[in-house]
């Protein structure tokens, strides 16, 4: 094989890639080949199953996701089939397939595992989705009716701290309505500022800014 830059016979070596997997760049060290003469570095076709799979490790400890030692190990501890381990999880056991093959988990589901085999990690998992939830509603707070959406996930996740089946299944859908709903009041209200502006501008009226506020009053 020669390099594609300077033609020089390509020698075989652990050399330093970078790969792409959801999104975000890793690097790692895997079997390729090197020119001795220009640098050039990649990996044969052989190989590059491989490189993939370097990546995705590679992923998986950069985000923290459970490793497929860590669930194959817990089930084992449990004397338990991956049909009852998956029941035991509450969820599918194509899923507890999948990820004991090798399959990297997203981060909801990664987060699901870890609170049915350690429970103790709910209550910190809670803390800082309770923590960003608060931030969100401070930045938003100025928006009409924002402010009182944010409130009421808010209010409805520290009155369930200690319920961890509404958490687990409700968190996500509640978050997304609300922030769904701000979404659309936000978007409505630029709309009418819009269209309050371009009027006041077309029949030249010097107090746009008035009848824009105007608007976004009758609004609210």
């Amino acid at each position: 094989m020669n390099c594609l830059h300077c033609d020089s016979a390509m020698q075989t070596d652990v050399v330093e890639l970078t790969g792409q997997y959801r999104g975000r760049e890793v690097r790692v060290h895997t079997r390729g080949v090197r020119c001795p003469s220009c640098g050039f570095v990649t990996v044969r076709g052989r190989d590059m199953a491989e490189f993939r799979r370097l990546v995705k490790e590679a992923y998986r400890r950069d985000e923290q996701l459970l490793e497929v030692t860590e669930i194959q190990r817990a089930r084992k501890e449990m004397h338990a089939t991956q049909e009852s381990f998956a029941a035991y999880l509450a969820v599918g056991v194509a899923s507890v397939k999948r990820l004991e093959g090798g399959a990297v988990p997203e981060r909801l589901m990664d987060e699901h595992i870890r609170m049915r085999l350690y429970p103790e990690t709910l209550e910190v998992l809670l803390q800082e989705r309770l923590w960003d939830l608060n931030s969100l509603k401070g930045a938003l707070a100025e928006l009409p009716h924002i402010s009182a959406q944010c409130s009421l996930v808010w209010n409805g996740l520290s009155d369930c701290w200690n319920t961890y089946d509404l958490i687990t299944t409700n968190y996500d859908a509640v978050v997304q309505k609300a922030m769904t709903t701000c979404a659309e009041r936000h978007h409505s209200l630029t709309e009418i500022m819009i269209t309050a502006t371009s009027e006041d501008l077309g029949s030249g009226n010097e107090d746009s800014s008035c009848a824009a506020d105007t608007q976004l009053a009758l609004a609210a």
